[in-house]
């Protein structure tokens, strides 16, 4: 039997939090002391210029990686290092991935890239897998290449089938790592519009790595910028309620490292 998160594991307001993360990858300084906490219903847009370690960032904050780092990354309050397999497989089962470059799996057709969560984290059977993967082809129109595999599809496509993929366990996280890349424009409005969508939702967290202003602009969280390896919030960029809300997830040095 799975085990299920106890509530000391998750009894936490920071849902995601990071405590003074330092890396440095082959003598080039990634981060430093890069501090930052989401609730859940907070949601964080964070731009990034290419080249500088974007989606390596990414995997620590999601935890999806081997990269040796300082400082502490927690997940629901307990730092993700302290947690057993079953537990992050767990913690996986309810959250949403969308990595820069698809990373569809290659000998997989559209459906069955986008059935994969389902079967590795839930107990559903194959028919309600089907049924729910077929719910969600209809709502992203996407009938017509539900059956390609992932080279024959285009940029736009690639990226609203990782989307969908990530949308499909109904996840209250989401990790967003340039998802409007390569989008044209009516994928772009689609995407940004399903990544709205969720985070109306209740009880869910969004944190979105990119390099585009457009993207930032169109779905209005909070900003930071990544700039001389640690995070900054600009006074004037759009909304200043959002702005104050950017403030008061980041911050340097006013959590206690446990």
């Amino acid at each position: 039997m799975k085990k299920k998160l106890r509530n000391k594991e998750v009894n936490s307001n920071y849902i995601i939090e990071l405590e003074n993360v330092t890396c440095t990858i082959d003598n080039n300084l990634l981060c430093k002391n890069v501090s930052f906490a989401l609730e859940l219903g907070r949601h964080l847009t964070i731009l990034w210029k290419d080249g500088l370690g974007k989606s390596t960032f990414m995997e620590i904050c999601t935890g999806l990686t081997n990269v040796k780092y300082q400082g502490i990354v927690k997940h629901y309050g307990k730092n993700i290092k302290h947690y057993a397999n079953d537990i992050i497989m767990k913690l996986r089962s309810k959250t949403g991935y969308v990595f820069q470059n698809s990373a569809l799996i290659s000998n997989h057709n559209v459906f069955d890239n986008i059935a994969l969560p389902l079967r590795y984290h839930s107990q559903k059977n194959n028919r309600e897998i089907d049924n729910i993967v077929n719910e969600l082809i209809s709502i992203y129109q996407i009938e017509e290449i539900q059956y390609l595999l992932p080279e024959m599809l285009t940029t736009s496509q690639s990226k609203i089938v990782a989307v969908a993929r990530a949308l499909v366990v109904k996840p209250n996280i989401l990790f967003l790592d340039e998802p409007s890349l390569g989008l044209d424009h009516e994928s772009f409005d689609f995407v940004v519009n399903r990544i709205k969508e969720f985070a109306q939702q209740k009880n869910t967290i969004t944190l979105v790595l990119t390099k585009s202003l457009s993207l930032s602009k169109a779905l209005q969280f909070p900003v930071a910028i990544f700039f001389k390896q640690k995070l900054t919030v600009p006074n004037h960029f759009g909304d200043s309620n959002n702005q104050s809300n950017a403030k008061s997830i980041i911050s340097l040095n006013c959590r206690k490292v446990i």
